[in-house]
């Protein structure tokens, strides 16, 4: 009987580093315009998929390797947490319900298993929610028609945050309760991005005028949803209601709120991506909008979002360029834990990608790429969202809580734009990727949203 040895784990000391600068380290790197989702996959390639990178003050342990990226996330998540951004995140959060600025372990889960979006996905909602955001968006993409946009992916972003607030609480606010929203994720964005430590869980005062009229408004819309004596709307607000969430009006508006920033901006970038990365292919945009014309005069929402052609596309626009590339852990403070070959100290930074293995060649063929019809029932199954090569709405029990309704918006709003208008979304350009509030966006994409003569 042979016995199987395994090798000792290597110490942070013994992972593979670039050489940089003195004192500065390997800063230049991150800080000389090239993304950070881009120096990820190229340390990856030249280095290796797990490496230690010396950053001014501290190491910060880069994974991209699948392998040690389900350690982290699924088989062995207890052994780590979640520190950053959670306290850039605190002055929109609550002490107590909020879901996201936790950093995980048994109160975490209690304000996940509370959280008013997690139970109504366990029910039937979303399919009673789904013809209103679908007659909401084919609103907007109406008004489109003929116009011209530099930045194609604002307007992608004003729509959503239109669509999700009908969604959420039932009505549309008015312009100006966006542009507050928008102030406010500006101010979150530079503290997410900050290297100094918080000294107060408080925005500068124009975002924190923003904010306090945010909550007014949201606050407001709660409190006429609880003032209706039959509150039977679709809309995720009167459905907690219906069913007993026992939140007070300020969480309960802040919980909602918060669904802005989890769902609006990644949403809106993939809507952007899928469009303009079809357009760059004149046989696949044709092949998805025959599919989605196929479906028949004024099809449902239920047939859009089922649309295989439809969710290849977005599935391949997920998988080259995900809006969401980047997630952070740390290692817990009483023990060292073990990050592939490496056990890795308490306490230790580490920065998760998803690139590597996205665009890996060992794993899919033609890599760099864009081919929906990779994307049978055979790859859909071997390679879902959250396995261990495709996984942009993150991995394990941290994975994006609205995944589902996410994609249902995603499907319907570029469903909608393909069977209502011909798009000409950056076909002069490659997409410029910008980095806020934890995303990729693309910046200054230009479009056009011609009629649609067929």
């Amino acid at each position: 009987m042979t016995e199987t040895v395994t090798a000792p784990l290597k110490s942070l000391d013994d992972m593979p580093s670039p050489k940089g600068l003195p004192i500065l380290g390997d800063m230049m790197d991150f800080v000389d315009g090239e993304a950070p989702w881009d120096v990820m996959l190229r340390y990856a390639r030249e280095i290796g998929p797990v490496s230690r990178v010396d950053l001014p003050g501290s190491d910060i342990v880069l994974v991209s390797d699948p392998d040690a990226i389900t350690q982290i996330m699924v088989t062995n998540s207890s052994d780590f947490y979640k520190k950053t951004p959670t306290a850039a995140l605190r002055p929109v959060s609550t002490d107590k319900g909020d879901v996201f600025t936790q950093p995980g372990g048994a109160v975490w889960a209690e304000r996940k298993a509370a959280n008013p979006m997690v139970i109504a996905l366990q029910g039937n909602w979303m399919a009673d929610v789904l013809p209103q955001m679908q007659a909401d968006i084919s609103e907007r993409v109406s008004s489109w028609i003929g116009q011209t946009f530099t930045h194609t992916y604002d307007e992608l972003l004003h729509m959503a945050f239109d669509v999700f607030s009908n969604m959420l609480y039932g009505t549309q606010f008015e312009v100006s309760t966006f542009r507050d929203w928008v102030t406010v994720a500006d101010a979150l964005d530079h503290r997410m991005k900050s290297k100094v430590p918080f000294m107060l869980d408080s925005l500068p005062e124009e975002a924190g005028a923003a904010q306090d009229r945010n909550h007014a408004d949201f606050q407001h819309a709660v409190k006429e949803a609880r003032a209706d004596t039959k509150p039977d709307g679709p809309d995720l607000l009167r459905y907690s209601l219906r069913n007993g969430c026992d939140h007070d009006d300020s969480l309960l508006a802040t919980e909602l709120a918060n669904m802005y920033y989890g769902g609006i901006v990644s949403s809106s970038t993939t809507v952007a991506t899928t469009l303009y990365l079809l357009c760059k292919s004149d046989v696949e945009k044709e092949r998805v909008v025959n599919a989605l014309v196929a479906l028949g005069e004024n099809p449902s929402a239920e047939a859009i979002t089922q649309c295989e052609e439809l969710q290849a596309a977005v599935f391949e626009a997920l998988r080259l360029l995900p809006p969401v590339s980047l997630w952070t852990r740390n290692v817990r403070g009483d023990y060292p834990a073990a990050v592939g070959d490496y056990l890795v100290p308490p306490e230790t930074s580490l920065l998760i990608g998803n690139r590597y293995a996205h665009r890996n060649a060992d794993h899919w063929e033609d890599a760099e790429s864009f081919k929906p019809s990779r994307w049978t029932a055979e790859l859909r199954a071997s390679d879902p969202p959250g396995s261990a090569w495709f996984f942009p709405f993150g991995r394990g029990e941290r994975t994006c809580l609205a995944q589902d309704l996410g994609l249902a918006y995603i499907y319907l709003a570029v469903g909608t734009i393909l069977l209502n208008t011909d798009p000409q979304v950056g076909l002069a350009k490659q997409i410029d990727q910008d980095f806020w509030f934890g995303c990729m966006v693309p910046k200054n994409l230009r479009s056009e949203f011609e009629p649609n003569h067929s």
